[in-house]
C-alpha cells in the first residue's frame, strides 16, 4: 500500500511541476475590485459575510484554492464571471500552445485603471461616458 501511495504521490508532484512550468491561475480579486473603483479591503469582504480568515485569504496573492460558494458570492456581488476573477500567469519555461483557452484568462489591469482614468476626465467627457453607459443598460 505504501508503494502505491508513493507512486501516486510522485505522479502528483511531477504533474504539479509540469503545470507550474507552463503557468498558473491566480485569483485577480484585488485588481478587479480596484479596476471597478472599489477598495480591496478585508473589512468589506467581511461585511459581505466572509469570516476574517477567508476575507484575508481572498485578498492574499498566494491563494491556492477557492470554494465554489465563495466564487459564486463574489461573482454575484461584483457583477462578474469566474473568468473575470482569474488571471493566467505564464510559466518561466514550458509554454502552452498559443491557441490554448487559458490564454483568454490573461489580463493586464495594471495598465488599465478605469476608476483612475475617470478622475482625469472633464465634466463634458464624464457626461459623455455616463450617456454611453445609460444607453448600454437597455441592451
Amino acid at each position: 500500500m505504501y508503494v502505491k501511495y508513493l507512486v501516486i504521490s510522485n505522479l502528483a508532484v511531477a504533474w504539479q511541476h509540469i503545470c507550474f512550468r507552463s503557468g498558473m491561475l491566480k485569483l485577480y480579486l484585488k485588481e478587479l475590485l480596484q479596476a471597478k473603483g472599489y477598495e480591496a479591503r478585508q473589512k468589506d469582504l467581511m461585511e459581505m459575510g466572509f469570516v476574517r480568515f477567508h476575507a484575508k485569504q481572498l485578498l492574499d496573492e498566494d491563494m491556492k484554492s477557492i470554494k465554489l460558494e465563495h466564487l459564486f458570492l463574489l461573482c454575484a456581488r461584483f457583477n462578474c464571471t469566474p473568468d473575470d476573477l482569474f488571471n493566467f500567469v505564464p510559466g518561466k519555461s514550458g509554454k502552452l500552445p498559443e491557441d490554448h483557452q487559458l490564454w483568454s484568462l490573461r489580463k493586464d489591469l495594471e495598465s488599465h485603471r478605469p476608476a483612475e482614468e475617470l478622475k482625469m476626465l472633464s465634466l463634458a467627457e464624464l457626461m459623455e461616458v455616463s450617456n454611453y453607459l445609460k444607453s448600454r443598460k437597455g441592451k
